[in-house]
């Protein structure tokens, strides 16, 4: 802290930059998890604090394009 400070990094993300750790048996998984629960996994100490901070638990939502969308191959 901080990491982004700019007002697109505030509202995306608080300002906050994540480190990750990629386990690349569990890349596949751990996408399909996200795409289609919106789940992210994360370890206990960050499940503990978000619990603490139950806005914090929950990726925000994400709009769906359709195929017929011109920017439907482009990353949300």
């Amino acid at each position: 802290w901080p990491g982004d400070t700019s007002p697109n990094g505030r509202q995306q993300a608080h300002g906050l930059i994540v480190n990750y750790l990629y386990e690349p048996h569990r890349i596949e998984q751990n996408h399909e998890d996200f795409s289609r629960n919106d789940s992210v996994v994360c370890s206990s100490e960050v499940k503990k604090e978000s619990k603490a901070h139950k806005e914090l638990g929950k990726a925000p939502k994400r709009e769906s394009r359709t195929e017929s969308d011109p920017l439907s191959s482009a990353p949300l």
